[in-house]
């Protein structure tokens, strides 16, 4: 996590005095916004809605939820947190407070320059019992938790146990790196999708519920449309990611000689793609593909997963995750490439080699489980 914040430092560049003077203005503003959400959180407890809350920062990791158990998702109330401007959290003065107490105060933000990370990891500093209050008076008896590899939610997770309260943990996605987060009671659920993931957490989780993955729908959903389609796969398919966003473009024409180029944006982020835009589902996007271009993302993994020849486009500042492409290593279909050797002679990487059965049988074991019943425990489906 050092590395990853030290690599966004380097590109946010936010300097210190920026910041503390920021996080001034934001105690000043978060009071008046806490006025609406301590009503939303009187609301939350007279009428009972706060007995089961979802912690989330945005509707991505909502969604993500609803993918491994619909029903869990809906029996709770959302709760915004890494979130300063929406009013459904609790109140942010106070955080906003402690951001600025650590940011100016304590040798581990001293730095020339910070991140949107390093701000949020402050005002969450040690906030457990802070959040243990809100909890309370919410008269909570469940916390879901859209992720937990950082702050807030490990703080969540923390205030949770220490009230005894039914605590269950979703992976934050089919992608995830190794990371450290809260020993776990005897009261907590993780809800993983594979042994991969699983393995990642420090400490090892006690409680695993084994969800199916959601890869395997997405290569259900792909077998069963280009069944409908009824042709070989032809188009090739550039995938949006941060890192090769502004070169999404400079892609596709690099690639246009080789066939038809589409463009798959990342959902919620908008550009003007001209005549290789792409307005498709993801899944008949990536049923037409016979190679997706993309870089370190979740869509590079459901590609390789699905059998589809995969280039991933790295650049200078992917150095931080090169890592998490070890789980590729072996596989046939599946090349690394950085950005400017590709522009310089994308031909090369044509001719990428088919998925092998065996291959691809054992990875798609390893990523993910199938077959499973997604059933929670008796204990959490009588709260829902």
């Amino acid at each position: 996590m050092d590395t990853v914040k030290g690599y966004l430092r380097k590109r946010e560049r936010l300097s210190r005095p920026w910041v503390i003077s920021a996080l001034s203005l934001y105690v000043l503003g978060n009071i008046i916004l806490d006025v609406p959400r301590a009503f939303v959180l009187i609301w939350l407890r007279v009428n009972g809605n706060g007995r089961s809350l979802l912690f989330a920062s945005n509707q991505n990791q909502i969604d993500n939820v609803k993918k491994y158990s619909l029903e869990l998702c809906n029996s709770c109330s959302v709760v915004k947190v890494k979130n300063w401007k929406s009013i459904y959290s609790i109140p942010q003065s106070i955080l906003a407070l402690n951001a600025l107490y650590h940011i100016s105060r304590t040798q581990q933000y001293n730095h020339r320059f910070l991140c949107k990370e390093d701000i949020h990891e402050a005002a969450y500093e040690n906030s457990s019992r802070y959040i243990s209050l809100i909890l309370r008076f919410l008269r909570c008896r469940q916390v879901v938790l859209s992720r937990e590899d950082i702050k807030p939610f490990s703080e969540v997770g923390v205030a949770a146990q220490d009230l005894g309260l039914l605590l269950i943990v979703i992976e934050h996605g089919i992608f995830t790196r190794s990371f450290e987060s809260f020993p776990t009671t005897e009261n907590t659920f993780h809800i993983f999708s594979s042994e991969e993931n699983s393995s990642k957490r420090t400490p090892l989780a006690k409680q695993i519920c084994k969800f199916n993955s959601p890869l395997y729908n997405i290569r259900n959903s792909i077998v069963e449309q280009r069944l409908k389609n009824g042709n070989e796969p032809t188009q090739i398919l550039v995938g949006d990611t941060f890192n090769i966003r502004k070169h999404l473009i400079q892609l596709a024409e690099a690639l246009e000689p080789f066939g038809s180029v589409k463009i798959r944006l990342h959902p919620g982020y908008e550009q003007d793609c001209g005549k290789f835009s792409d307005h498709s589902s993801k899944v008949v996007s990536m049923s037409n593909a016979r190679l997706i271009v993309t870089g370190i993302s979740g869509l590079a993994l459901e590609s390789i997963f699905c059998g589809i020849s995969t280039l991933i486009i790295v650049t200078p500042e992917d150095e931080w995750a090169m890592p998490l492409l070890d789980i590729y290593a072996g596989l046939s279909h599946v090349r690394v490439v950085t950005l400017t050797e590709f522009i310089m002679n994308p031909r090369v990487y044509m001719n990428l080699g088919c998925a092998l059965k065996d291959q691809l049988t054992a990875f798609q074991v390893r990523m993910g489980f199938e077959n499973e019943y997604n059933t929670l425990p008796q204990i959490v489906r009588d709260l829902l």
